[in-house]
């Protein structure tokens, strides 16, 4: 993707660029008008994360069926995103999963099934999408009984 130049002026240097793609780094590079390098050098390169959305479970926990089916909104059409999904019967942390949680990875579909869990146990549940660029934030935190 080619973007012409953009100029911007005053004190506040911000430009919103949209349609870009997850997994894909992006240059950025910021000039002063005089032709000076005026970025930041954390700023130079981007990397965009795909975030999950709209996690589900199917159903609760039985005797007769101890497992989960877990089920998410695709992050994009683009080749290549897998998903991990992290479940523990503890969470110190709604934004991520502590150490020591399950973790199932490599998915390359929109679900899931959790298998040997217990009736009556709370099951703590998060997902995030890998693409070529890394591991996304993980989703919001489902809970299950």
């Amino acid at each position: 993707m080619d973007i012409s130049p953009k100029y911007v002026t005053g004190t506040e240097l911000k430009y919103t660029v949209n349609d870009l793609s997850p997994g894909v780094t992006y240059t950025v590079e910021c000039m002063s008008s005089n032709g000076e390098d005026s970025c930041d050098s954390s700023m130079d390169m981007i990397t965009l994360h795909p975030q999950v959305y709209d996690v589900k479970t199917d159903k609760g926990v039985s005797d007769e069926s101890p497992s989960l089916t877990v089920s998410w909104t695709a992050v994009s059409d683009e080749s290549g995103i897998t998903y991990t999904v992290w479940y523990s019967t503890s969470s110190v942390d709604e934004m991520e999963p502590p150490s020591g949680a399950l973790t199932m990875s490599g998915i390359t579909g929109t679900s899931t099934t959790l298998s040997g869990l217990t009736q009556g146990t709370m099951y703590y549940i998060w997902v995030a999408a890998v693409s070529l660029g890394g591991q996304g934030p993980y989703s919001t935190r489902v809970l299950n009984t």
